[in-house]
């Protein structure tokens, strides 16, 4: 199956199945695919999802209520549930009857939506989500409908590594905070992590990698939000980032210079936006 499946499809099995692993979850159900499928962001399924205002964050509390988490770590392989399988086998139903070779985020999203019964189906109703309207959106989405352009993030966390680091973080957090508005940007302020839709991480050249992961990044870790790294005075990409943070950084990284601070930071809104 999985080999008609294309590279998108495919990252939202990763995705699906590093959510379960975050989640403490010894399988990959309905509710994880389509948290794999907001994840990969690109997608035309992502892009419908979020269009009806869900966010991977919003759907892991969801899902922590419906099934709560588990509490002990999982690795290797994690089996699919029926519900997850049906799913995909619908998804590959579907790509067919629409004469499709290919099995793509979007066919994987009308499957989820075909299990009406599953968690994946409840986080949506609980979400103010019709199953129908979902699929009604996709469907015209796939017949070449353009959706409107995505909201503005509901809020942004500006995380800085090193104490040192606070001064240009709090710069780039002014700069946010009269471009996207002052009540969707927030600093300094840890509780207010889990409400973010993005967080956006300040990265000096005097971040070290072995240094721990900050608490803010464990629970954007956590939560399944998206991060997007900000490199500052000349930085570098770690080569390595601590486990659970890869599937969530927003690749590539915002450079951001003293010369050219007010081009680089257009270029940080507007992949905010």
């Amino acid at each position: 199956m999985f080999e008609r499946f294309t590279e998108r499809a495919q990252y939202v099995t990763v995705l699906a199945k590093k959510e379960a692993e975050l989640l403490h979850h010894g399988y990959i159900g309905t509710e994880h695919l389509l948290i794999g499928l907001l994840l990969e962001r690109s997608g035309s399924a992502a892009r419908v999802l979020m269009s009806l205002g869900l966010s991977p964050q919003h759907c892991v509390r969801h899902v922590v209520d419906i099934v709560g988490r588990g509490r002990e770590q999982v690795r290797g392989h994690l089996p699919f549930t029926p519900r997850a399988k049906r799913a995909m086998d619908q998804a590959v139903r579907q790509a067919t009857a629409l004469g499709h070779g290919r099995i793509s985020t979007e066919h994987l999203l009308l499957g989820v939506l075909d299990e009406d019964e599953g968690v994946a189906a409840e986080v949506l109703v609980r979400s103010a989500v019709s199953l129908d309207d979902a699929r009604e959106r996709l469907l015209a989405v796939m017949s070449g409908y353009e959706l409107p352009a995505p909201r503005i993030p509901a809020a942004v966390y500006v995380s800085y590594l090193r104490p040192d680091d606070r001064h240009v973080a709090g710069r780039i957090a002014d700069w946010l905070h009269h471009s996207l508005g002052g009540d969707q940007v927030v600093l300094d302020a840890e509780e207010a992590v889990e409400g973010s839709d993005a967080v956006v991480v300040v990265i000096s050249p005097q971040w070290a990698p072995h240094w721990p992961m900050s608490q803010e990044l464990e629970v954007a870790a956590a939560w399944g939000i998206r991060i997007v790294p900000v490199l500052v005075d000349g930085a570098r990409m770690p080569a390595v980032l601590p486990e659970g943070l890869a599937a969530l950084v927003e690749p590539p990284a915002i450079e951001i210079g003293h010369d050219t601070f007010r081009q680089d930071m257009t270029a940080l809104t507007e992949r905010l936006q």
